[in-house]
């Protein structure tokens, strides 16, 4: 068994040496047992069959890049558990410049920058013409606060 596998190193090694791909594959498949394909050419595979017996000596690869430290901290984490680093704004801040609410007391603002967000937890208790920042917050949220007022309430845009 054991000579029978170093004659299989020296045959792989012998397909390793090859420089040509497609003839490296062509050795590799009769060394397989596999019939030589129609993509390979008659002098690619007789250039297999004259490839020297030993390989080359293997030459050494250069020394990987060191990897940056978070790369190593984040290794095997999926994508949500890496928390990448939110792009874009993160805040704004705006005026408001209508109050709605509907049949279900949800308050609706409408900011002086034309868009409009919709309270998830209720009704808002705000004035017309306060200045309000809206921020990211966890999940995917943002999150209302009044300078004036000092309540925060959690929001989600409709326009």
């Amino acid at each position: 068994a054991a000579t029978a596998s170093g004659a299989l190193a020296s045959e792989l090694a012998r397909c390793a040496a090859v420089a040509a791909s497609p003839a490296r594959l062509a050795c590799y498949d009769a060394l397989a047992g596999r019939s030589a394909t129609d993509s390979v050419s008659a002098s690619d595979r007789a250039t297999a069959a004259v490839a020297p017996a030993t390989a080359p000596p293997a030459t050494p690869r250069p020394p990987a890049a060191p990897e940056p430290a978070d790369a190593v901290q984040t290794f095997g984490l999926t994508a949500s558990e890496r928390h990448a680093a939110p792009q874009g704004t993160q805040a704004i801040q705006a005026r408001i410049a209508r109050l709605d609410a509907d049949q279900l007391r949800r308050s609706y603002v409408v900011l002086d920058n034309g868009q409009t967000w919709a309270s998830t937890e209720g009704e808002m208790i705000l004035d017309s013409g306060e200045l309000v920042t809206i921020q990211s917050a966890a999940l995917g949220s943002f999150i209302l606060t009044s300078a004036h007022s000092k309540h925060s309430y959690h929001v989600r845009r409709i326009r």
